[in-house]
């Protein structure tokens, strides 16, 4: 039998749960034996365990538990909803100069097509994300739908590193301040985007550990600190964004 409250497995006949201390509706307690004679024993009166203060949802069960799976795509959805806000897509800007304008121009070009790509790919991951785990029952499956994010994001990470080699070309050529200038913001962006990919490995690599253990009741805490620190890179990229924005109006560059 397990336990009502907790979802912990309990000898049968115990009345109260050896792990949280709740009492068992329905258990039946062993009544002690009578010594020889027929003499009754002075038994002392024991108060039942003190019960322990229920965890925080979501609360430990079973990883193949509907509750489980609802709450770990809960925490796990919030991967999902980061990535999509950090593709940031880079506006194709027609700065204007003299020197190399037209090829610097070209690169641009090349690293906004490649940007959208990058979206694009993060918008896929998410979904797949959002159905493999959402489906998943047990800790294989599990291990299944993150081992595909884990492989998702460093498919991500390599579309930055395409989208930053474009702009570092534009960094090699001569009178084209400006394009300088809105090249190395989107250059630090895409180094953030990496940066998260990273720390989303991690973050999936904790949250399949927890499910191995069954320790779920932890998953609470791991994403929220997880989403604290994705959401300081995407405040941060959306300020170089509006600084790109910043010069190109300044200087009116359109």
């Amino acid at each position: 039998m397990f336990c009502s409250q907790c979802g912990n497995e309990i000898p049968e006949g115990k009345a109260f749960c050896p792990k949280c201390g709740a009492k068992q509706l329905g258990a039946q307690a062993t009544p002690p034996a009578q010594p020889p004679g027929g003499t009754q024993p002075q038994y002392q009166q024991t108060p039942p365990p003190q019960q322990q203060i229920p965890l925080p949802s979501p609360v430990m069960r079973p990883p193949g538990s509907p509750s489980g799976r609802r709450n770990l795509w809960i925490v796990l959805s919030i991967v999902g909803v980061v990535m999509i806000i950090a593709a940031v897509i880079i506006v194709a800007v027609l700065l204007l100069g003299g020197g190399n304008t037209s090829k610097a121009k070209e690169y641009l070009l090349n690293g906004d097509k490649l940007t959208k790509q990058l979206k694009a790919e993060a918008q896929t991951w998410n979904q797949e994300l959002s159905s493999s785990m959402s489906n998943a029952s047990d800790v294989a499956t599990y291990q299944a739908g993150i081992d595909k994010a884990k492989a998702g994001a460093a498919s991500l990470s390599r579309t930055a590193s395409k989208v930053k080699a474009e702009f570092e070309k534009i960094k090699g050529l001569s009178g084209v301040e400006n394009y300088v200038k809105v090249a190395d913001l989107q250059i630090t962006e895409m180094e953030n985007f990496q940066e998260l990919m990273t720390n989303t490995n991690v973050f999936l690599d904790k949250v399949l550990a927890l499910v191995k253990s069954g320790d779920v009741a932890g998953l609470e805490s791991l994403g929220k600190t997880y989403s604290d620190e994705a959401g300081k890179i995407v405040a941060e990229n959306k300020k170089l964004d509006e600084e790109a924005q910043k010069i190109v109006t300044d200087n009116k560059l359109l």
